[in-house]
């Protein structure tokens, strides 16, 4: 268990925020520490007898648990009973791949009924010791938190009874539970136990059962891919395709989490775009993988959704492995969901239809010139008969609409369809203690302009000293605002950006907010002086950048290396996902210093141009793709 702090979120929430971490990507978690305590209520030789409900609603918990444990767990399946289920064939597939030991014989001392008691008896078991855990960790950094947030549907044994059973101990802080609200009752609560194999979910039991290849299982499939499996237990099973699984299993396997019971009060309750926006404060750190288990409480606090003060001491209590939905049952897809609703908020992911005689190559490459002009970078391109459907990469709905006049004059009118794409920019999160209602603010601006009259000037010296002021400085500016005249003069109407925390953002680890802008320099390429409002020192944010440039080289040769080893798929794909993304900010900084520095006098970047000499360009260009080069070779 972990207690880390992060000084920009706390910043941002104001109050000294906290992240207590329990396991996030390991197997030992809440849910598995439930489970390990209910299997030594079965005895130190545990031993189940397969035939009343609750030993099949528990089987696949408790084989994880005997497998993250290293106890020998044997079950005897009981042939008297009724034929078996999909769910109760899926539950005995999970046993044998965590390499439970079946028995077609019958097994003494064998438990035959796992009751209320004994699961309430380890639930309070796992609750005191995890309270205990919290305590020292608390002591041992000498913190004493007003708060303690805990999302409301971390589940053992049934819905939300690990919060339930901790609210009712003794404890020396308060404990919040968030909530989503979009998602109640929405989850898988037991895909926890793809944490110890990735292939532990229900798209590969059927394919481990459609040994005909043939789409449809049935009793035949089902003998030979379990031959463990009594035949006389094997009824008349007739499933069409995976989709008819997936909703069998999850009806049956999900049913114990879904009782109707009453939301606690004061729960903490955020929405699904307050989740989303937090995502993206992590697209690229640590705790990607960490999603709703993770953002729910930091979205609660984030969003201001109970009163604390800014000296309160409040922890975010992240309790576990992350759990998926039903619609995304794996972590992968799960993840991909995420990133893909997170771009879609912003106009950044999107999908356009542009109606056209396809047949005409010319006419595609014209198409396709125009999306690159404006910085669009294609992930999608399907041929119809006559429009050609596109999904792609944008800057942001100013480029989207550049594309949309061109491709509409070029072609004709209605030729472009984007039905996702809103008729005005996507409004910008304003914080609650800055009043941006009077415009005049503008007009008494600061102009930041480069004190560096040429590139002589930059000395290893100069490197060196901004590098060490760097490490002093504290984050204190509330926000920048500029107006901007391509938003302005495309809906006619005075538009305003607000970037929060602006010095913070050189780092794109923390926000997104450096995309913004550059995204802002790019939609304005000859400006000459950048008027702003910035309430802080101007060397605030002039010395973050450097830094980054080669903190994103390092990350990439990091990820390499880490490529090469020897790692499970899941992490293959995180280390994937983080290392394209690196890649993708690196091509966007470089690009930016060799085209837009040179065309931006007064800009917030002169210090970056530590990196780039106007004498020795091609040397030190070379220095930057090293690490892209890289990766080339990886591929």
């Amino acid at each position: 268990m972990l207690l880390k702090n992060y000084q920009i979120l706390s910043e941002d929430a104001r109050c000294n925020l906290h992240f207590l971490l329990q396991n996030v990507s390991g197997h030992d978690h809440v849910a598995c520490r439930g489970y390990y305590m209910l299997l030594k209520k079965l005895g130190e030789q545990p031993k189940l007898h397969l035939k009343e409900p609750s030993t099949w609603d528990h089987l696949i918990g408790l084989s994880a648990a005997a497998k993250v444990f290293k106890i020998d767990l044997e079950v005897y399946i009981d042939q008297s009973q009724p034929r078996l289920t999909i769910s109760q064939l899926y539950s005995l597939y999970m046993a044998n791949t965590f390499n439970t030991k079946i028995s077609l014989a019958a097994i003494p001392n064998a438990v035959q009924n796992i009751t209320q008691d004994m699961i309430q008896s380890a639930l309070v078991d796992c609750s005191q010791e995890l309270l205990q855990q919290i305590l020292e960790v608390f002591k041992a950094k000498n913190l004493k938190p007003k708060y303690v947030i805990m999302p409301l549907e971390t589940s053992i044994f049934s819905h939300s009874d690990l919060y339930d059973q901790l609210q009712s101990m003794p404890k020396e802080f308060k404990l919040k539970a968030a909530v989503e609200t979009a998602k109640q009752d929405q989850y898988d609560y037991m895909s926890w136990i793809q944490t110890m194999n990735p292939e532990a979910h229900y798209a590969c039991f059927y394919y481990a059962l459609n040994t005909e290849k043939t789409g449809e299982i049935n009793t035949d499939t089902i003998g030979k891919a379990m031959p463990y499996t009594p035949k006389i237990l094997l009824g008349s099973v007739n499933i069409k395709n995976m989709d008819d699984l997936f909703t069998e299993l999850l009806d049956s396997q999900m049913r114990r989490f879904e009782k109707v019971r009453v939301q606690p009060k004061d729960t903490l309750e955020v929405t699904h775009g307050e989740v989303l926006e937090t995502f993206k404060v992590f697209l690229n750190s640590t705790h990607t993988l960490a999603t709703d288990m993770f953002l729910t409480p930091l979205s609660a606090v984030l969003g201001y959704k109970f009163r604390f003060q800014a000296t309160d001491d409040v922890v975010c209590f992240v309790t576990g492995a992350i759990t998926t939905t039903k619609k995304n049952q794996d972590f992968v897809s799960y993840i991909d969901e995420y990133l893909f609703q997170s771009l879609h908020e912003n106009c950044e992911i999107i999908k356009i239809t542009i109606m056209y005689n396809t047949t005409q190559m010319s006419l595609t490459t014209e198409i396709m010139q125009i999306f690159k002009e404006n910085n669009i970078v294609i992930n999608h391109w399907k041929f119809n008969k006559g429009c050609v459907d596109v999904v792609c990469y944008s800057p942001g709905y100013a480029s989207l609409v550049k594309v949309q006049v061109q491709i509409e004059k070029r072609i004709g009118l209605n030729a472009f369809s984007c039905p996702d794409m809103p008729r005005h920019p996507p409004n910008t999160q304003m914080p609650p203690y800055v009043d941006y209602s009077d415009c005049k603010k503008l007009e008494t601006v600061m102009n930041y302009e480069s004190t560096l009259k040429s590139f002589e000037q930059i000395t290893p010296d100069s490197i060196k000293n901004s590098f060490n002021r760097l490490n002093g400085i504290s984050a204190i500016d509330q926000t920048l605002i500029f107006q901007d005249d391509t938003y302005t003069d495309q809906i006619r109407s005075n538009v305003i950006l607000v970037m929060e925390n602006i010095q913070q953002t050189g780092s794109f680890k923390i926000r997104g907010g450096s995309n913004m802008l550059i995204k802002a320099f790019e939609q304005r390429p000859k400006v000459r002086q950048l008027k702003v409002l910035l309430h802080a020192r101007q060397e605030t944010m002039l010395k973050v950048l450097p830094k980054l440039l080669i903190y994103l080289e390092s990350n990439v040769q990091q990820y390499v290396q880490r490529l090469h080893q020897k790692l499970n798929f899941i992490t293959q794909c995180v280390i994937m996902q983080r290392l394209l993304n690196t890649v993708k900010y690196l091509i966007f900084l470089i690009n930016l210093l060799l085209i837009q520095l040179k065309n931006v006098d007064g800009c917030l970047f002169h210090h970056i141009t530590t990196l780039i000499s106007l004498k020795d360009k091609e040397q030190q260009l070379m220095n930057c793709f090293k690490s892209i080069k890289m990766l080339i070779q990886f591929w």
